[in-house]
């Protein structure tokens, strides 16, 4: 029962550092793994931000398989994975690996484990349109292994279901040698449209096992930016007006009441909300305006605001005027508490 126990939150551990490592990053993300810090344990990323490793163990079964077709995840168990520490990238291990060198870096490296090496990057593009992401990719292998070894770029909206393959960010082989580690080839790629606005974009960077033996490839200097202030089209907008009962006052009962202000059908867009003022525009708040019962009158304006712009709104409605109840003058009483005063 104790191994058990032991074994099941090492696991509900393992889940919750993968999730919060997952949180995805606002923009502008930029990671260059300077901070060796960062990582410091085996399989544990909790402390880089929107960042992951995985092996892609079985994603492919062959050897030398293009990046570009594999658009699954790995079913297997443990597949979170990194080699912390390193400084020298000469070791065999496959999988994703940080290397504390001179300019450090985390790097793929495909084996008959790693299948599929990749890394997830996890961002929140709200507000973005024109999601550009960049990065160099690295040969930092300078042993005598030279081998074909390709990367692809993908993308998926959310943090389920199929990727889809970038043509735009492949390369088809990101290194050279023998013993040569010196090739640096950037990527800059702008998303489809599709990814813009979105809670969340992962971002996959992923290589396979190549044939022959495969070279450490070091993904460095990672950029996920987007132009701001993505609105809807609101120049034909306009906004529903509220709906106004008003109060009405009758004798004996000299207090004005029943009267309410009703939010309308939101017909504003997606990515703007509907807005209220009762100050002639001077103000907006989504929050709907409680009916004054006895007074003053009231002038409602609706409009729709961009949520990630507020300087961008529709023009604002026909006001809609409320007209409170006017006690009968054989009413004569305290306003709002409909009793009399004394003598009456």
């Amino acid at each position: 029962m104790r191994l058990v126990l032991i074994t099941t939150l090492a696991y509900v551990w393992i889940i919750t550092t993968h999730i919060s490592a997952q949180t995805p990053q606002p923009l502008p993300f930029t990671q260059n793994w300077t901070n060796t810090g960062l990582i410091t344990t085996n399989d544990n990323w909790s402390g880089v931000p929107g960042i992951v490793g995985f092996l892609g163990q079985d994603m492919t079964t062959t050897t030398g398989t293009d990046p570009q077709i594999l658009l699954g995840v790995s079913a297997l168990a443990n597949d979170v994975d990194v080699i912390a520490n390193q400084t020298n990238p000469n070791i065999t291990n496959g999988g994703v690996a940080e290397f504390e060198i001179t300019n450090p870096t985390i790097a793929l490296q495909g084996s008959g484990t790693a299948d599929a090496p990749h890394i997830i990057i996890s961002v929140n593009t709200m507000c973005n349109s024109a999601i550009v992401v960049a990065y160099n990719v690295r040969d930092i292998d300078g042993t005598t292994d030279n081998a074909i070894q390709p990367v692809a770029l993908q993308y998926r909206i959310g943090n389920t279901g199929p990727f889809t393959n970038v043509p735009a960010g492949f390369i088809a082989d990101a290194t050279t040698g023998p013993s040569v580690a010196t090739l640096v080839t950037p990527v800059n790629v702008t998303l489809p449209a599709a990814c813009n606005n979105q809670p969340e974009v992962q971002i996959r960077i992923i290589t396979t096992n190549a044939l022959g033996n495969d070279e450490w490839v070091g993904i460095d200097d990672i950029s996920v930016t987007g132009t701001p202030g993505m609105c809807p089209d609101l120049s034909t907008i306009v906004a529903n007006s509220v709906i106004v009962v008003n109060s009405v006052c009758n004798f004996p009962v000299c207090n004005p009441s029943g009267g309410t202000i009703t939010a309308p059908v939101n017909n504003c867009p997606t990515g703007s909300i509907l807005q209220y003022s009762a100050d002639g525009g001077l103000t907006w708040s989504s929050t709907l305006p409680v009916y004054d019962q006895d007074g003053p009158a009231q002038s409602i304006l609706t409009r729709c605001n961009c949520e990630c712009d507020p300087l961008v709104s529709s023009i604002s409605a026909t006001p809609v005027n409320t007209a409170p109840g006017i006690c009968p003058a054989t009413c004569v009483c305290i306003p709002n508490t409909g009793t009399f005063p004394s003598g009456n």
